[in-house]
């Protein structure tokens, strides 16, 4: 499975297709008990006629994007932490309830529900292609060199495509 270890066991609807020498995969998180996640986020958020709401990083913070149940906090993406150009040490990516409130609460535009359903996509390079032009590699499930998060309120269904679309 390609994607980050963190994420694995909430992994729902797995789809994997290579195209050359990459790996595209596109999957849902679930909860235990399907409420959807909350959604907290660092970064600058804009809104576009034509693209969208997105969110990307600014001069000031680091995008990153964490979701919670009750239970877990999963670090979705950081781009401090995750990405190709961050595989080459172990990376810590935990996130503890008090870095948390450093962290703005995402609510839906539309009725402010704070639970969405999350889609991701993630493309890898092969990892023996890797392998071939990098030998320092120390996390290939860290290695993506895309990310894509789309999130779907779970009240009134508005969707947010590609919420972080980053290319590493």
């Amino acid at each position: 499975m390609h994607c980050p270890n963190n994420l694995e066991k909430n992994v729902v609807d797995y789809n994997e297709k290579k195209e050359y020498s990459n790996y595209k995969s596109t999957m849902t998180l679930k909860t235990e008990k399907n409420e959807g996640y909350s959604i907290y986020v660092k970064g600058e958020e804009i809104k576009s006629l034509l693209f969208g709401t997105h969110l990307k990083e600014n001069d000031q913070e680091k995008l990153s994007i964490v979701a919670t149940d009750k239970d877990n906090i999963l670090l979705l993406f950081d781009n401090k932490l995750n990405g190709y150009s961050n595989c080459f040490k172990k990376q810590n990516m935990n996130v503890s309830k008090e870095k948390l409130k450093s962290y703005n609460k995402f609510l839906c535009h539309s009725c402010k529900n704070e639970k969405f359903d999350i889609s991701l996509f993630f493309e890898y390079i092969d990892e023996d292609v890797l392998k071939e032009e990098d030998e320092g590699i120390q996390d290939y499930s860290n290695s993506y060199q895309w990310i894509k998060i789309s999130l779907k309120c779970c009240n009134c269904g508005k969707k947010y495509k590609n919420y972080v679309d980053y290319e590493d």
